[in-house]
Parts: C-alpha cells; structure tokens; sequence
C-alpha cells in the first residue's frame, strides 16, 4: 500500500475564520464537536505505519483552525519531526503574528521541526480574500504573514482556492505569481473550489454552486501556463501538475483527497481521539 501523505488532525472544529466554501463543513465532523483527549500512543502507531509505508511529509491541519490550540500543536509537530523530513502545517494564519507576540508560540514551532506553513487564501488581493475567508481579523494580510514566516526561517507555501471571484481571463493568475514572486513565496498551489458527493452543509454546498470557477477542472490554466513558458517539473498520482514559471513553483491542484487507485491511498488521517481513517468524506474508512 502506498500512501503519500500523512495528515494530523489538531484541535476541534473551533475557527476564527468563516469560510464561505468550508471544506470541513462538508465532510463528517466524527465525533470532533468537543475537544477530545489527544490520543498519544496511537498517533506514535500511526507514524510508524505512515513511515512503513514511504511517507516523507506529514501535514497539521484541523475540522477547524489548529493554531487556536497551540499546546497540542507544539506537542504533535514535536512528535512528528522525530520521524518525518518535512512537518507541514496548514492554516488560514490570522493569528501567528499574535501568536508569537503573546507566547513566542512560531519561533517555538520552528525549533520543534516545523519546515512549511501554508496558508489558506482565496485572491491574490488580501482585502478580497479576506471577504470570502473572513477572519476574525478583517485587516489580515497574508503577504505580510508570509514575510514574518519568511524572517523566522520557514518556507512558505500560499493555497489559493479559486471561485469565480477571483478568474476574468486566465491571465489573472500571472498577477498571483508574480506577487508570490515578489514575497519569495516558495510554493504557490492553485485549486478550484470543489464539494464532495455528499455534502454536511447545504448552505456551503449552495455557496460552492453559486460561485465555482468557470474553469470546472483547471486543464485550461495547465495549459495556459504552459503556453506562456512554464515547464513541468513533476505529476503528482493523484493528477497534480507542478510547474516552474519563471522561477516561481506552481502546481495546479484540487480541494478533493480521494484517490481512484486501489493501491494507493492519498494520505492517511490521525484525528485526536486516536482515529486512523484514510477518507474525510467517509466515517467507515478507518485504520484504527
């Protein structure tokens, strides 16, 4: 069995943000409505078997916003970094720069052996994803968040989830690159807003059809991109395209972690009462 990433669920479905396409909202909240006691012990099994099976990189994220709960995310990055090359987190970033003013909380994450922060956007300019986004904080700015994860020693991946807020032509999406250029942004991924089969959330699902790119699978901008220079560097298995744009890192992407090969799956999930599932949208594809 392969699998290619390993994915660690912290904290609960508390946010400070509200999402207009919320994935988690989508997807079975499995038993995550109170703060369950982080099951220690089976998160050291599941690094193992995540590790037996090939896995380089696992990723921090959460039904919520993980770094709401910053004891468990300074324990499990720690328990991570002792089996994986790269530690990931994912985040909307609204409060790591308080985070780190009031507790040191960021510096400590990158002692611990955090490598990548990858913060959740959804337009180039902050002031539009912050309408569709909307944190707690209306005047977030993730550019300069990425800048002061720039200054502690972290690379920086930007996920810009795509709606019809943010597409005219194709060429739109050169003027994202170029300010990920500009803030020496690592990684930049592209996706379309996306839902799954089944939805939890009705008024979400009704957001997503509403307000979907016009470019329903993204093939266009594959091959834009490649029209205007870009080079493939890599094909992820599960139809994920990497590009170098002028030095920029580019891949076009989906929201969706479902893998349609039987001997593969997409990333294994350790949620914190102990759970090992391999499927969000599923309750009965469970490990552990």
């Amino acid at each position: 069995m392969k699998i290619q990433t390993f994915t660690v669920v912290v904290g609960t479905t508390a946010c400070n943000a509200r999402c207009k396409y919320c994935v988690s909202k989508l997807t079975p909240s499995v038993g995550m409505e109170e703060k369950p006691k982080f099951n220690w012990r089976n998160l050291k099994i599941a690094c193992r078997v995540a590790k037996d099976c090939g896995v380089s990189t696992a990723l921090i994220t959460g039904k919520g916003e993980p770094c709401l709960f910053p004891t468990d995310l300074l324990m499990v990055t720690s328990e991570l970094s002792k089996h994986f090359g790269f530690v990931e987190l994912q985040t909307n970033g609204a409060n790591l720069m308080q985070l780190e003013k009031s507790q040191g909380i960021v510096k400590s994450l990158y002692d611990n052996g955090l490598t990548t922060v990858c913060l959740s956007v959804a337009h180039c300019d902050p002031v539009i994803s912050n309408e569709i986004v909307c944190p707690s904080d209306s005047k977030f700015n993730f550019w300069d968040t990425a800048d002061f994860l720039h200054g502690i020693g972290f690379s920086v991946r930007i996920n810009c989830t795509l709606t019809r807020y943010f597409f005219g032509p194709l060429s739109h999406v050169l003027v994202l690159i170029e300010m990920a250029k500009e803030h020496q942004v690592e990684q930049l991924t592209v996706r379309n807003v996306a839902k799954p089969d089944q939805c939890e959330d009705k008024e979400v699902e009704q957001w997503i059809d509403e307000n979907a790119s016009p470019y329903s699978d993204l093939s266009e901008l594959a091959v834009f991109l490649e029209s205007q220079g870009a080079k493939l560097v890599l094909e992820l298995p599960h139809g994920a395209k990497v590009f170098d744009f002028q030095g920029q890192n580019i891949a076009v992407n989906n929201c969706l972690t479902e893998s349609t090969d039987p001997e593969e799956i997409r990333q294994l999930i350790y949620f914190p009462d102990g759970k090992l599932r391999y499927s969000w949208t599923r309750p009965g594809a469970i490990l552990m």
